[in-house]
Order: C-alpha cells, then sequence, then structure tokens
C-alpha cells in the first residue's frame, strides 16, 4: 500500500507539472515552432515580439513630465519615481529614442532658465540612463522659459512649467 501511495502521488506531481509547463511554454513553443519554419518564423517571431510593444503615440501618451522645485535642478522623491514609471513605459518601445526637453517658469533671465533647464534636463537624462535605458538614445535640450506649459502668473502655474519633458521618437 506504501509503494502504491508513493507511485500515486509522484503520478499527481508529474501531471501538475507538465500542466504548469504548457501554459508557461505557449509562447515559447510558438516561437521555436515558427524557428523551424524558416521564413514564415520572421513574420511569427515578430508578431510575437509585436505583441508586447508599444508605439510611440502610446508610448508618449503613457509617459509623465518629471516636476522641480523653484531654482532647482535636483530630483525630488516624486521626480525619481516618474523617472522610473517612464522608464518602465520606454521598455515596451522597440528602438525608440528619447529627447528631453528641459523646462522653467518665467521668473530669471533667458540665460539663466536656458542653463537651468539644460541642468534639469540632463539629471533626468543621467537617472535614466543609470536605470539601464541606452545612452546613444537619450539627448537633451533646454528651451529655458520659452515654452511654457502654462501662461498664468501664479505659483501653481510656475509649477507646471518647472519640469522636463520627455518627447519619444
Amino acid at each position: 500500500m506504501k509503494a502504491f501511495t508513493t507511485k500515486l502521488g509522484v503520478l499527481i506531481i508529474g501531471f501538475s507539472l507538465a500542466f504548469s509547463l504548457q501554459s508557461c511554454g505557449k509562447k515559447a513553443a510558438k516561437m521555436e515552432e515558427a524557428v523551424g519554419e524558416g521564413v514564415e518564423a520572421n513574420a511569427d517571431t515578430d508578431k510575437i515580439q509585436e505583441e508586447t510593444h508599444m508605439s510611440v503615440a502610446e508610448i508618449n501618451a503613457n509617459i509623465s513630465d518629471v516636476y522641480f522645485e523653484f531654482d532647482k535642478a535636483q530630483l525630488t522623491d516624486a521626480g525619481r519615481n516618474a523617472i522610473a514609471k517612464n522608464f518602465s513605459v520606454l521598455q515596451m518601445g522597440k528602438g525608440v529614442s528619447v529627447l528631453i526637453e528641459g523646462h522653467c517658469d518665467e521668473r530669471g533671465t533667458t540665460e539663466y532658465n536656458l542653463a537651468l533647464g539644460q541642468k534639469r534636463a540632463e539629471v533626468v537624462k543621467d537617472v535614466l540612463i543609470s536605470m539601464g535605458f541606452p545612452a546613444e538614445a537619450v539627448s537633451t535640450v533646454s528651451y529655458g522659459k520659452e515654452k511654457p506649459q502654462c501662461n498664468a502668473a501664479n505659483e501653481s502655474c510656475y509649477q507646471l512649467n518647472r519640469r522636463a519633458h520627455f518627447d519619444v521618437r
């Protein structure tokens, strides 16, 4: 009886393992099957890979700006979280590149704000690269105070203008 119970247990475990591997391996099996079929394999493999990718428009729709405090280029916790979220979204793109635009509010000289906007864009770029995004796929530009998101002269509007914006291409 003990031998029968042991064999039954092994059999149950074997069936459970086979079932779980079968459900987990469907994509891999599909890819292996495609590889064995030559030219048609590339189309099947590309289709499977495309299922996990987003278009540039979809990526841009899911990217967030990174906001900064007045007269600062240091990241806040919210800024670091926004970059981490953006990194995850960017990974869904196939061969995308990103232009990080540095922006400032209207206070200060044009020259000062261009320099501050560049520092903001560079800080975001450095963190994105440290997370694993390809350095050759990231560039920066500063618009200073020249392209505001909001035009009212109040603190809530100034806050919206102090940002690094991701333009994915």
